[in-house]
Formats: C-alpha cells, sequence, structure tokens
C-alpha cells in the first residue's frame, strides 16, 4: 500500500482508518496492516480523513470527540414502576 502524497485514494485512507479503529487480533499481517495505515493516514488530507470518517459511521459530539461506529438512534420511552422509579433499577436509600 505504499502510495505517494498525490496518488491517496479515498478508499485507500478509508481502508486504512477502518483498519486502525478495528480491533488488533495481534498476529504478524494484522500489525503489518496498521503500520501501513498508520503511514497513509499521515499522508492523507484533512478532508480525505472526514469523507472516510463519514463512510465508516463515526461521528463527532458537540465537543470533538469520535464515535466510532455509533449511530443515533431514537430512544424508547422510559418506563416507570409505583413509586415513581425506572423499571428495571435497583434503587437503594431515601429520595
Amino acid at each position: 500500500m505504499s502510495e505517494s502524497k498525490e496518488t491517496i485514494s479515498d478508499a485507500a485512507v478509508i481502508e486504512a482508518l477502518g483498519i486502525s479503529t478495528s480491533k488488533p487480533t495481534g498476529d504478524e499481517t494484522d500489525n503489518n496492516d496498521r503500520k501501513e495505515s498508520k503511514k497513509i493516514l499521515k499522508l492523507a488530507t484533512s478532508k480525505q480523513k472526514d469523507r472516510a470518517r463519514k463512510s465508516l459511521g463515526m461521528m463527532t459530539d458537540e465537543l470533538g470527540y469520535m464515535r466510532g461506529g455509533m449511530t443515533e438512534e431514537a430512544r424508547s420511552p422510559i418506563k416507570y414502576s409505583k413509586g415513581g422509579a425506572i423499571a428495571g433499577k435497583n434503587f437503594k436509600g431515601s429520595f
């Protein structure tokens, strides 16, 4: 995957970002892939990295932190039990 700065493709950046954010396996092939992906990501432009993050479903929250692979989902309504406690939670102490 040795590519010069002018020829780094968006596909290579997406693949490199995917490799770098995946769970490491520790074998030699995985270690080599991670080394190459670091090289590619160093040469990639910020626009390429942004497009790669969007294509992989990564999101940036309002503070600028990345949440890899998480999608926004609608939360189901909270179910309350008798007395106002949230159903399924063990509350202890006085309220």
